[in-house]
């Protein structure tokens, strides 16, 4: 289903080295003034260990910018205060190293029986307020994912808030 919805565009995947926590920094200043200006008591907390922090990536930079904005985004929608903190490790999935990113946030959870569809674009979660959004942007972002090698998932509490996981291939990429 989500490949009929990203190739109904014809997306083009155009795959460069690009600097992780450049990019995603650069996301988490937009996405907090966006914060700011809602005045939304909401606080994006980075972080990743320090370590980690000079990773490069060959992925598509654009399409795992719209990603994160995504995730970013839905995460500040649907919490009033509180934090949500973005970050990245790598681990080994399927005996494949995989740098796996992480959006948290302190919102309104998400019911368990909805974990299974809540990525189908025909289905939205039940008790949630989609007067806030289409419902879309999960779909699409799980496309998008499918066409970079990457995976999706979640954990979450209702009113305790939501776990977002993403992986993305990683192949040690030595900066500059």
């Amino acid at each position: 289903k989500n490949k009929d919805l990203i190739g109904k565009y014809n997306l083009v995947i155009n795959k460069t080295d690009f600097d992780v926590y450049s990019c995603l920094k650069n996301i988490v200043d937009i996405q907090q003034n966006n914060i700011n200006q809602l005045s939304k008591d909401i606080k994006i907390i980075y972080s990743v260990p320090d370590d980690l922090a000079e990773i490069v990536i060959n992925s598509d930079e654009m399409r795992f910018k719209q990603i994160v904005y995504n995730l970013l985004s839905n995460a500040s929608k649907y919490t009033d205060e509180g934090i949500i903190e973005v970050g990245y490790s790598i681990k080994t999935r399927n005996e494949e190293e995989v740098i796996e990113f992480f959006v948290k946030d302190t919102g309104l959870g998400i019911p368990e029986e909805a974990f299974d569809v809540i990525f189908d674009r025909f289905i939205q979660a039940k008790n949630i307020d989609f007067q806030k959004g289409t419902g879309l942007g999960l779909s699409i972002t799980k496309g998008l994912l499918n066409l970079l090698g990457g995976e999706i998932w979640l954990k979450s509490e209702l009113n305790k808030g939501s776990e977002f996981f993403f992986t993305l291939p990683y192949h040690e990429i030595q900066p500059g």
